[in-house]
């Protein structure tokens, strides 16, 4: 029984991570422009930092999901902050010349580990996208929220463990695939720096919305 409940946990954790993953976001487009500007093992290192923060993200939506929904998603304060820091990186990657970015990105950015953590710990749709499958998963009786909330540590841990898998195949998925690309399409860095800035100043622009 508990052998069967840890492959179910795990495989309901890294389903859901892994497909949470694919849309276009402000972490999966990281990890192509890490790649394109970087190598592929720095968008791996990248993929690994933010499957670090998605556990814990899925943790603490697992543990206090509605108080953090009222709590932090309500509050102005919050959104402002996450607008303005969103708006910023959106800028830098959407003005700055392709030219300008590298030689400046090789003296002066992040570490790929330390990227991946900052990116993915600012996402705002992280943990609504957890409380949502939670509930999710919960109406369709497919977990039983009193196990992962109380002491079933095989069931918290191998629940964990498949959203890390699932958030680390699916990114490290979309750095390999931009390094192929890049050998077949010019310019596919320059593009996707742009497509990233414009990502995140949508996401600036969405948290505003929201105060209105």
């Amino acid at each position: 029984m508990m052998e069967t409940n840890f492959l179910i946990y795990l495989s309901l954790g890294m389903l859901a991570s892994f497909v949470g993953t694919i849309p276009v976001g402000p972490v999966n487009i990281s990890v192509v422009v890490t790649t394109l500007n970087r190598n592929v093992r720095s968008g791996i290192i990248f993929s690994g930092s933010a499957a670090i923060v998605e556990i814990l993200q899925s943790f603490i939506a697992l543990q206090f999901g509605v108080l953090l929904s009222e709590l932090i998603f309500t509050n102005d304060s919050f959104k402002i902050f996450v607008s303005l820091v969103f708006l910023a990186i959106g800028l830098v990657f959407l003005l700055k010349k392709q030219k300008a970015f590298i030689e400046n990105s090789a003296k002066k950015r992040l570490s790929p580990w330390l990227s991946g953590l900052v990116v993915a710990i600012l996402n705002p749709q992280a943990l609504p996208f957890w409380i949502f499958v939670l509930g999710y998963y919960q109406s369709e009786h497919l977990i039983d929220m009193h196990l992962l909330q109380g002491a079933q540590l095989t069931c918290v841990f191998s629940f964990l463990f498949g959203v890390s898998l699932g958030k680390f195949s699916a990114l490290s998925l979309y750095s390999y695939l931009s390094a192929y690309l890049s050998e077949k399409l010019k310019n596919l860095s320059y593009w996707m720096n742009k497509i990233l800035g414009i990502v995140f100043i949508l996401l600036s622009l969405s948290q505003i919305i929201k105060l209105f």
